[in-house]
């Protein structure tokens, strides 16, 4: 696999934030490393603790929140590789 097919990146939720965005041109793959949480699948909200893998397809509404005592870690994993920001954000009050 060639280097510019995806791209890494690591994220830590220390408050009950939760930001409902979606990805137009890129796939997220999620994987909880540490903590307990809640992500926005399929417009429900699914709990989350290590070891939980998680894929979001371009253009579907998604989000993470923290639900736990410590940081909540997860390691992403976007392909293509994100060369530009690709994160739209959307309000579901």
């Amino acid at each position: 696999m060639k280097s510019n097919q995806i791209s890494l990146r690591s994220r830590s939720y220390n408050e009950k934030e939760k930001y409902f965005h979606f990805h137009k041109t890129h796939d997220e793959m999620v994987y909880v490393l540490k903590g307990s949480g809640q992500m926005l699948i399929d417009g429900k909200w699914i709990d989350v603790k290590p070891g939980i893998f998680h894929f979001n397809p371009m253009n579907r509404v998604h989000a993470t929140k923290n639900t736990g005592k410590e940081h909540l870690v997860i390691f992403s994993i976007f392909t293509p590789s994100m060369k530009e920001p690709d994160r739209y954000f959307v309000d579901m009050k």
